[in-house]
C-alpha cells in the first residue's frame, strides 16, 4: 500500500488510522479525563507527568510513521528525548 501526500490532511490520515495511534490516543484521553478527578496533590505532579509522557508518545509514534525512507532505529532516535540513552547514532 502506497500513500499520496499532497498536503498536511493526506499525511494526517495515514497516522490517524494506525491501530497503535488510535489505542494511545484513547489512553490519553481516558487519561485526561481519569486525573481531572485526582486530588490536588497528585493532580499537578504524577497525573501532568502521565498526560506528558502519553502526549510523548503520541508525537512518537505520527515522526515514526511520517519519516519516509529511514530505518526504523533512526525513526525511534530521532523521536526519542535529549538525554535518552538507548540508541546511540554511531553504532557503538
Amino acid at each position: 500500500m502506497s500513500f499520496v501526500t499532497c498536503g498536511v490532511g493526506d499525511i494526517m490520515a495515514q497516522y490517524q488510522h494506525l491501530p497503535i495511534y488510535k489505542q494511545t490516543y484513547d489512553v490519553l484521553l481516558r487519561t485526561m479525563i481519569a486525573t481531572k478527578d485526582f486530588p490536588r496533590e497528585y493532580k499537578y505532579t504524577l497525573g501532568q507527568k502521565i498526560k506528558d509522557e502519553l502526549i510523548e508518545l503520541v508525537v512518537m509514534i505520527y515522526r515514526a510513521n511520517s519519516a519516509a525512507g529511514q530505518d526504523a532505529a533512526y525513526r525511534i532516535h530521532r523521536g526519542a528525548r535529549a538525554g535518552d540513552t538507548a540508541y546511540d547514532a554511531s553504532g557503538a
